[in-house]
């Protein structure tokens, strides 16, 4: 794990295992407004953002439907 301080917040990097290993406590972590970072040495890094009330989650099949 690799913690970088920003002036505003934390922003920690995980690898892959340790996500899959602890995912309750990284997922936790960013519900929590903190900047989770998974790295995959194949797939390159992702941002764990979590979902909000505003946001639109669309099914595949309801994309179909979409101009």
């Amino acid at each position: 794990k690799t913690v970088f301080k920003r002036k505003e917040s934390i922003m920690i990097v995980i690898s892959t295992r340790e996500f899959r290993a602890n995912q309750t406590k990284f997922l936790d972590m960013a519900r929590n407004g903190e900047d989770v970072i998974l790295k995959s040495r194949s797939s390159g890094s992702f941002k764990l953002i979590p979902v909000e009330t505003e946001d639109t989650i669309v099914s595949k099949r309801d994309l179909r439907h979409y101009p």
